[in-house]
């Protein structure tokens, strides 16, 4: 299917003797025609380098009436750009709009005759796209099933999963989490559902079409505030491609996201893959110690904290350690945890901290006889340690960030 919405592309931009982008709603780039170096503007050779749009050049879409109507659309050159005229085209089937077709067209020459001329092209293109996104919905939904169900909707999913893309369960998968994305959330599982959108052509489609999704990489959206991401585990070199990828598209829309990595499983146990990268989002978005990129791998101690709920680590921390905690001196408790992080080197610790090292000592000293622990045994210190670990990560702020709405991104 894919092939044949290129094939429409490039005859929509052959007839019109013009090169054409086909977008998303957000005027994200899809596929576009052959393209001419010397006869594309800035605008255009950033969407097809980047894969996706500026700001700025949707607000001056905008300003034309892209998005808000359902007829071409003729965008001027923008006044303090070197920018050429185009004709934006929405590609719509069963009222329901799925792209843009952008005409670069400097001379004017693309009118409603031209249009009209191609029709049949337009209405293919249209269809074709209708059914791409009805099979793309399915595989969300899918994948979501796989990695959020029960284990009965998981066997189902990983069946139906075979069928529509011929990935099986024995292929080694890879679940990455990304938030901090803005857009218009997506209430999971309402994608489609009405209005003759594309989720309820899917049913009618169903078995009498192998759905087009690429089996390389399956995507879902789970929750309001990430996306999930499930690729198969390729050589350490591709895999860390695949997730550049990912982060780079994202840096399109927000700067700043946090990513969490799960690592590999055989697609049936995908769902642990998706729980892990689930859990090491959630430590990059808590803890700033850590990259806003981080994979459940490099976690080490922080798993215990990134995969209990809160209420548990908070029951779990050790009496003692808690005294500390409620007398609310947060100078003591900073200078404990640079001196636990540091391997207790109070030299390192006290030029961390910028203290003399007899204020450093004088600390220590009061914290053991506030607690009654003796921080030269390991047992106490490991006590104190996960203790002071847990606090931070229970009352630690998230980056603001992490409960941005998102959107499912097309890559």
């Amino acid at each position: 299917m894919a092939s044949d919405i290129q094939r429409c592309v490039d005859a929509i931009g052959e007839r019109l003797s013009l090169q054409v982008s086909l977008t998303d709603v957000d005027l994200n780039s899809l596929r576009f025609s052959p393209h001419t170096e010397d006869l594309i503007d800035e605008v255009r050779r950033d969407s097809l380098l980047m894969r996706h749009t500026a700001p700025w050049v949707r607000a001056w879409f905008a300003e034309y009436g892209v998005g808000r109507t359902t007829k071409p659309v003729r965008v001027e050159p923008h006044p303090d750009r070197d920018t050429m005229s185009r004709l934006v085209v929405p590609v719509q089937h069963r009222g329901v709009q799925l792209g843009l077709l952008c005409v670069l067209d400097p001379d004017r020459s693309c009118n409603s005759p031209e249009l009209a001329s191609m029709a049949d092209l337009l209405s293919e293109l249209a269809a074709l796209m209708y059914d791409e996104e009805a099979d793309r919905l399915q595989v969300s939904r899918l994948v979501h099933d796989l990695i959020a169900g029960s284990a009965s909707a998981q066997a189902r999913a990983l069946k139906d999963l075979h069928e529509v893309t011929g990935v099986t369960g024995d292929d080694a998968y890879v679940a990455a989490t990304i938030s901090g994305v803005q857009g218009s959330p997506k209430p999971p599982g309402r994608e489609g559902d009405s209005h003759g959108e594309p989720g309820a052509a899917r049913t009618r489609a169903g078995a009498a079409r192998t759905a087009t999704a690429r089996p390389e990489l399956l995507q879902s959206a789970t929750a309001t505030d990430y996306h999930v991401f499930l690729m198969p585990a390729p050589a350490e070199s591709a895999a860390t491609g695949d997730l550049a990828r990912i982060i780079d598209v994202a840096h399109g829309c927000c700067g700043a996201p946090i990513v969490g990595i799960g690592q590999s499983y055989p697609l049936a146990q995908a769902a642990q893959s998706y729980r892990q990268a689930e859990a090491a989002m959630s430590a990059a978005a808590r803890l700033d110690q850590l990259p806003a990129q981080v994979a459940y791998a490099d976690l080490g101690a922080h798993r215990t904290l990134a995969t209990r709920p809160d209420p548990d680590l908070d029951s779990a921390i050790d009496p003692l350690t808690r005294v500390l905690i409620d007398a609310g001196d947060d100078e003591l408790l900073a200078t404990l945890t640079a001196y636990l992080e540091s391997g207790c080197d109070a030299a390192a610790t006290a030029a961390h901290i910028h203290v003399h090292r007899g204020t450093l000592y004088y600390r220590l000293r009061k914290a053991e006889t506030m607690t009654g622990l003796d921080l030269t045994r390991g047992p106490d210190r490991l006590t104190l340690h996960l203790g002071l670990l847990s606090h931070q990560w229970i009352t630690s702020p998230r980056r603001p960030s992490h409960d941005t709405p998102v959107r499912l991104l097309a890559l």
